[in-house]
Formats: structure tokens, sequence, C-alpha cells
């Protein structure tokens, strides 16, 4: 394969230019939102590189190019060997066939194999009379003879013959059956049904790539292995070779064809019912979209599914709708605006409603974290000993925190919450912060992608929600405003989040301004940024207590 065919193959549209390095395909960035056609890769080579800095800047190797878009890498080096590799010199068999005998006759009587069948197939047998000879012609031409002996049922080929299916040249139309042997195959054939057999047991796929020109032309192929496990699993994998999506797996009541033919003489015909009961390959991730239709009714009659557990602030439920499972919510904000806070705060806030959390606190240490939460449940900042045992011993009900968290891996992390999920039944996670996760620095980009996307996958397998402090880019804009693409490392941070929320603390400037003004003087803004559910955005206005730790909403108009 080479660079060209791949971008082909997955579909993306680029232009081919000419630079120092050799020939580049110029296209939009895979890796995220990028319509300037940032991204470049080395159609000789492979190396690839996203010139949005701020946004993506990943880069590697053809090998890296292809893993990130989840396929499984192959070496340019490997497909030109693969094309270039001398085609493998087959030896024709010179052997003469004898009329079938009394023996092989008498075997095929016990197989229900009619003397129609049997010319039609030009069976014959050794010399000798011992063996049975199965022949296998290719665009007219014997190319290969498998030999059944008669009393001992050893079975053996020419050495070196190519392999190709039995019965190949006598299919007309634009399906295929495959059994898995020649004796099913004459049986399916007699019963009216167009089939082939593989050539030498269903561990050999030799055939597969030998044959695979002429398997491309069938739009529909049904797989007739033995009806036991062996037989299903032979079945799926030759289904992931031909094509899932025109493979069609028959099962019969019985273990093969030939022992329907027996079983039932007279009416075998019907074997063609468990051809239209087929069963279909399909992956177990697909679905049709109508398949939905009781879940989405059930969405329209109990619209509050998609009420979430409430949040600490009127302004923000409004906004949001609560808290839902199975979605992640980036904070992000400039330093000292309080994310850290404020996460504690709705963690105490989930606690008060039995909700059960868990949190990885790597900016700060868990005595100060726990003197922060106690603060904030006593509301004042002198607690009497008796009375911080008490608030954290109640607290102990509803959070747990993981501990040793220096330069600890995604990894990890993910293991420790899963314990605590399937342990506690902890339905909040919270992550503080995306920074202080250990990545290796010359892919940090890419890496933050992949923790960014297992916290998503965790939070829909768990049915959680994830919350997790991503801090803003160096050079962002002021700290009346912040933004999505403010947010520090790739883009694919907020995109992949349901929800982003900015905490933006007013300077001391503008509150002088706003006050001279006669407006409402706050100290914080929570600003919604992204609301996949529901799209509302917007500010909720909040006071600060630094005593005791505690954000209070303001209700007025901005």
């Amino acid at each position: 394969m080479t660079v060209r065919e791949y971008l082909l193959r997955k579909g993306y549209d680029w232009k081919e230019v000419q630079r120092q390095t050799g020939p580049q395909a110029v296209m939009n960035c895979p890796f995220h939102e990028d319509r300037d056609k940032k991204f470049a890769i080395n159609l000789d080579g492979g190396a690839f590189q996203c010139y949005a800095q701020n946004k993506c800047g990943v880069k590697g190797s053809w090998y890296d190019f292809q893993r990130l878009l989840n396929d499984v890498p192959v070496s340019l080096q490997d497909g030109i060997q693969r094309i270039q590799k001398k085609k493998q010199d087959w030896i024709c068999p010179t052997v003469h066939a004898a009329n079938p005998g009394p023996g092989a006759m008498e075997y095929f009587r016990q197989q229900e194999i009619t003397t129609d069948t049997i010319r039609k197939f030009k069976i014959g047998t050794t010399k000798d009379g011992k063996a049975i000879m199965f022949p296998y012609y290719k665009d007219g031409v014997l190319t290969g003879v498998k030999y059944r002996g008669i009393a001992d049922k050893k079975m053996w080929t020419e050495k070196d013959q190519e392999p190709v299916l039995f019965n190949r040249d006598n299919i007309s139309g634009g399906e295929l059956t495959i059994a898995e042997g020649e004796k099913d195959c004459m049986t399916l054939v007699q019963l009216g049904i167009e089939a082939v057999s593989i050539p030498s047991g269903v561990n050999d796929t030799r055939w597969i790539e030998n044959e695979w020109d002429w398997l491309d032309r069938f739009r529909k192929i049904y797989l007739v292995m033995d009806s036991d496990k062996a037989g299903r699993v032979a079945a799926e994998d030759l289904a992931r070779r031909l094509g899932r999506w025109r493979c069609y797996n028959v099962v019969l009541d019985v273990k093969d064809p030939n022992e329907y033919l027996k079983k039932n003489k007279e009416t075998a015909g019907h074997i063609i019912d468990f051809f239209n009961i087929a069963e279909t390959f399909i992956p177990d991730n697909l679905i049709n979209i109508s398949e939905l239709a009781d879940d989405v009714v059930q969405l329209f009659k109990t619209p509050e599914m998609l009420q979430g557990i409430p949040t600490p602030f009127y302004g923000l439920n409004k906004l949001i709708r609560g808290w839902r499972a199975e979605e992640l919510t980036v904070w992000s904000g400039q330093n000292s605006a309080g994310k850290s806070t404020m996460l504690n705060q709705v963690m105490l806030d989930l606690a008060n409603r039995g909700e059960r959390s868990c949190i990885a606190s790597m900016e700060m240490p868990l005595y100060r974290l726990g003197r922060w939460l106690v603060l904030q449940m006593a509301g004042r900042e002198d607690p009497s000993e008796e009375e911080i045992r008490e608030k954290l011993g109640g607290l102990g009900f509803s959070v747990w925190a993981v501990t040793n968290t220096y330069s600890i891996s995604i990894e990890a992390l993910i293991d420790v919450f899963s314990f605590a999920v399937r342990r506690y039944d902890v339905r909040h996670i919270f992550v503080d912060s995306l920074m202080k996760i250990r990545m290796p620095y010359a892919e940090e980009l890419r890496a933050q992608k992949q923790v960014v996307t297992q916290l998503v996958d965790f939070a829909k397998e768990y049915k959680c929600h994830v919350h997790l402090v991503a801090h803003p880019r160096k050079g962002a804009r002021d700290n009346t405003e912040l933004f999505k693409v403010d947010i520090s490392g790739t883009a694919d941070i907020t995109n992949l989040a349901h929800n982003v929320i900015a905490l933006v603390r007013m300077p001391q400037e503008k509150k002088e301004q706003r006050e001279n003004a006669g407006k409402t003087v706050y100290e914080t803004l929570l600003v919604v940024r992204k609301n996949r559910e529901w799209g509302d955005e917007g500010p909720v206005k909040l006071n600060f207590n630094s005593a005791t730790k505690l954000f209070t909403e303001m209700r007025e108009e901005l």
C-alpha cells in the first residue's frame, strides 16, 4: 500500500504539492477541526505534521499516522515487497483417474450422492481403487487432486498444487456458497445450490489470497461450515477476510449439508429454508436507527431523563440542566480564579444530595484539600476539633480521594476510578488537573487527546460524570473573557468535552467602573462556553467568601 492509496481509501480531500522533502499531500488535519488545510503528509515516506501549533501540532511517522486513525499499521516497504513478490510456481498434476469402482460407489451411496452428481464432478479413483480422487479445476485446467482413502479415510493432496476452490469453474451466478468439504459441496449442488468448498481445511486460508480476484465478483457469499463451535469460529474468520458486509452464516440443525441430506431424503430440498434465515455478520456496535424508537419515545415522554443531578447554582441549572451521566465537563480559568475551590464546592453539594464522588487532587495536598472542605462545610474559619472530625466523618460516606498522584499516568487513574465506581458506587469523578497527568512531552498534544478520550470513554462505560480541570494557555486573552480556544493544549480537549465552563474573576478596575456606573458588582463569572446537550451558553454571577472558600450566586441581571 502506498500513502496515496491509503489517503484515497480513507476518503480525504487532499492536494499534492512538491516541496524540498518530496511530494506532500496538503489537507485539513484529521485530528482537530481544521478548515485551513494546515496538515501535510509526505507521500513517499508517510511522515506528517499539523502546522496549527496552538490547536494541534501533532506530528509523527507513517506508523504513527495509521495508529492514530485506529488502523493496524502497514509498512510501506512491506507493501512494496508483497506487490513485487514472485508468484509461486504451482505444479499441475499429471495423474490419471480410473472410473469409480465398487468401493467408491458404495461410499457415495451411503452419503446419498447420486451417480449423476458423481459424473458432474468428474470423480475418479486411483488405479488400485483404494482412494477416491476429487479433481480441482481452474479455468478448465486440472490444478490439483485431493485423495480420500476408502477404507482408512486418510486424506492427502498432490504436492505443491494451487489452492483453489473445489467446483469453482461451475459457478455462474452472482452469489456464492462455500462449504467446508467436497462431500458437502456435492450435496449442495445435488440439491440445486451452486457451491464450492475450501481445499484443505478451515485453518488453511491460502486460497483466499489466491482466489481474491475471482471472489471479488460476488456480492453475496453464504458460508456453510459445520454447525458446531469450531464451525462458527471458522465462519467468523472467513467473513472477516472475505468481507462481513457480503457474508451470511448458514447454520443447519444438523452437523453439515450431507448429514441433512441423509436425514431428510424426501424433503432435503428444504435446506434452502436455512439459507433464507442465514445469520449476518453485522458488527455488534452497528444498529439501524429505527431500533432506537423505544428509547427516543421514552425521552419525549419523560423529558426529566435529560436532566442531571442539580448543580449548586440556579443559573447554572438553567443553562446545563444538571450533571448528567456519561458526560465530561471541562473547567478552566486563569490562576486564582477558583477552579479547585469550585470543584470542592460542587463535590460537597453532590454529597449533600446523596451522590458519591472520587477526586484526584494533584495540585493541592490532600490535607489542604481536607481543610478547605471543612471550611466550606462549616461556613466559618475556626471550627473546633470535634466539628472537624464530625464533618470529615460525615463526608466519608460520600467522598474518596486518590493518593500518590505525583506524576500519575491516566492508566493508573482509570484503574483507581474503576475500583471506586464498582466498589463504592461512585458516580462523579474529579480530576484536578489535566496538566498533572504524566504524558510524554514530545507527543504532549496527541497524549492529551488520548487522555481526554479515555476519560470520556470511562464516563460512558461506567455511566459517571467526569469533571476535568484544564488550564488556559499562556497569552490567553484578559481575564474578563475566556473562550474554548484559550484552553491550553490540543483543541480536542474541548471538542471531546460535553460541557466547557470557565471561571473569570472581575478585575478591581472593572469593579470600580461598575460601582461608579451604579451597576451590580460581582466577584466572579461562571461562564458556560459549551453545552452539547442543550446548547445554552452564558454567564452566572458569583460572589466569593475567601474565609469560607464558598461561592454564592447573585440573581441580579448583568
